[in-house]
């Protein structure tokens, strides 16, 4: 199965925008929820201690854009590379492959 880059990426970071935005959005508007919901995941034990972390997690639209926008096309680039390199070692590149 050969993987076309250009479609891929853009499934790629289109996919990985769309589910920051949805986390973002979550954390936006549920943020001791949010940090409750993944504080196992940053070993963060006690719940006490959340209310203290929340001024740290700002929301600024110009930031969120840009970080979108970043993560875009770190994804768009990646994902492209792998395709490339999936495609490589799969031999499609490769003359005697047709």
């Amino acid at each position: 199965m050969k993987l076309h880059p250009h479609p891929f990426a853009l499934a790629s970071s289109l996919t990985t925008a769309i589910v920051y935005v949805v986390a973002g959005l979550v954390i936006k508007f549920f943020p001791c929820s949010a940090l409750q919901i993944t504080a196992p995941l940053i070993q963060l034990n006690r719940f006490k201690l959340i209310k203290y972390l929340k001024p740290f997690f700002g929301f600024s639209p110009a930031n969120f854009f840009i970080a979108v926008a970043e993560l875009a096309i770190y994804a768009y680039f990646t994902s492209f590379l792998i395709a490339l390199l999936y495609n490589l070692f799969a031999g499609y590149y490769s003359k005697q492959a047709k």
